[in-house]
Formats: C-alpha cells, structure tokens, sequence
C-alpha cells in the first residue's frame, strides 16, 4: 500500500486489520512511500527492504510467547515508508548504467543482467 508523507500510521494500520478482504485475506501489509515504482517488482523490494528496521516497524495483530519463541497473529503490517532522518537514495546516473550495462559481460562477473 502506497502511503502519503505525514500519513497517520496507527490509523492505517488499524484499517488495514480491521477491513473485511484484505485482513483476512493476507497475512503481510506492506506500507510503502509514494516514490516506490509499484509496477517494478525489483524496485518495490528495494523500497521495502531499505525503509524498514525489523525491531521498530513490524505491526503484528497479536503476540505471543511460546517457550522460547515470539508468535506473530496475522496480519503483520510492515511499515517501509519513509522515516525522518534518513539519508536521500542513490539516485542512478543514466550514462553510467548504460556504460555499465553495454560493458557487463567484459566485467566476468558472470551473473547475466
């Protein structure tokens, strides 16, 4: 789910629990900024997994402790939007992609692109 700047977080998460499909149906919500491409599954993961600490934005419905071991009651709301202080992404260079890109297999790193 695309979110706006300022969004009202617990709000959100609150709906997204609470609404008859989608927290029944899915088990994992994914609160991305606006600048995530949502139609490039590469670069959506890349807004999920660099816009999220594990120990501060993962919103479980419930939570238990069994033994040793922490139980996550679905659905888990993962918040990757952007927080204050974080640091701008790398933006690409377009002529250095493209050098990159042309000069891949002279490289040897063996990985096709």
């Amino acid at each position: 789910l695309k979110v706006r700047a300022g969004f009202n977080a617990p709000a959100v998460r609150e709906a997204l629990a609470r609404h008859p499909v989608a927290g029944k149906n899915f088990k994992i919500h994914v609160l991305v900024s606006e600048d995530v491409p949502m139609d490039s599954q590469m670069m959506m993961l890349w807004g999920w997994f660099t816009r999220f600490d594990p120990s501060a934005d993962v919103y479980p419905a419930s939570k238990e402790i069994d033994g040793n071991r922490l139980k996550f009651g679905a659905p888990i709301i993962i918040d990757a939007s952007w927080k204050p202080g974080y640091r701008q992404p790398v933006a690409f260079d377009p002529d250095r992609e493209k050098a990159v890109l042309r000069d891949w297999l002279d490289y040897g790193i063996g990985i096709d692109i």
